[in-house]
């Protein structure tokens, strides 16, 4: 026997090189599968708690973006509403409110493209595991749960994404009126503005609400995936954006109720 092969199985040996044994080979081979099938199940809870993140996120700049909206409406109808004893001063603060609105809709954007992306990785990786499966009754459980899911996700979205277009929408109009009286803060020109303010304050009104009802959805879908609670009442109808719904009348918004010319 050669020296220091000696107490070597001899099935081990050859050419002088041992051969790890068949026992600790299949040790290794076990411990390679639990960490792939550990990694498995980690990468799909790390995808799952990213699309729920960016969802929250979501919901935060929607909420954050009506607040501001507010809040620019606010110092908008200072103006109009010839409330402002120096209307330079009021016309600076009414464009610093509309910039930061603006600065919002660009983080509502670049949050839903996240919110996006973040359900493409995760509804993809859940599908393609779905051929993974042997027991067929384990595969259509699985498959009917992230049925369920993408479903209610697409309420989300059928609210999320128009409530952004409206958002520029009302942005614009806001816009429209900074510039219109950019350099003429006369009363006749404050004064041709106040049939479109009326307009436009019920339409930053409704939008209002659109983002806050959508931010609440949000909300139930994280639970709702978080714990497996169920989704309430349906979500806002933003199909009849901004003057079709019936519901909302002139009478209805207290603040528009009675114009200064109109007392």
């Amino acid at each position: 026997m050669a020296a220091g092969q000696e107490g070597i199985p001899r099935d081990n040996q050859k050419g002088g090189e041992v051969e790890p044994s068949k026992g600790r080979r299949g040790h290794r081979t076990m411990a390679l599968g639990l960490l792939a099938l550990v990694g498995c199940s980690s990468g799909g809870h790390n995808l799952k708690e990213e699309f729920l993140d960016s969802v929250t996120n979501v919901t935060t700049v929607m909420n954050e973006t009506g607040s501001q909206l507010q809040v620019t409406l606010k110092s908008y109808n200072v103006i109009v509403r010839s409330e402002a004893s120096d209307l330079v001063a009021a016309y600076e603060y009414f464009a610093g409110e509309l910039d930061e609105l603006d600065e919002l809709m660009d983080d509502m954007k670049d949050a839903l493209s996240e919110m996006n992306s973040a359900s493409n990785e995760l509804f993809g990786s859940w599908s393609k595991d779905l051929r993974s499966y042997a027991q067929d009754g384990m595969r259509e459980h699985s498959q009917n749960r992230l049925g369920a899911i993408v479903t209610r996700f697409e309420k989300i979205q059928a609210t999320a994404n128009p409530a952004r277009v409206a958002s520029d929408e009302v942005y614009a109009e806001l816009n429209d009126h900074l510039l219109f009286l950019k350099y003429d803060l006369s009363p006749d020109t404050i004064a041709g503005l106040k049939k479109d303010a009326k307009s436009l304050n019920k339409d930053a009104q409704r939008l209002i609400r659109y983002l806050e009802d959508t931010a609440a959805r949000s909300d139930q879908f994280v639970l709702a995936m978080k714990y497996g609670s169920d989704e309430s009442d349906a979500p806002p109808d933003l199909t009849k954006w901004p003057d079709e719904e019936g519901s909302d009348s002139e009478e209805s918004d207290e603040d528009l109720q009675k114009w200064p010319d109109e007392q």
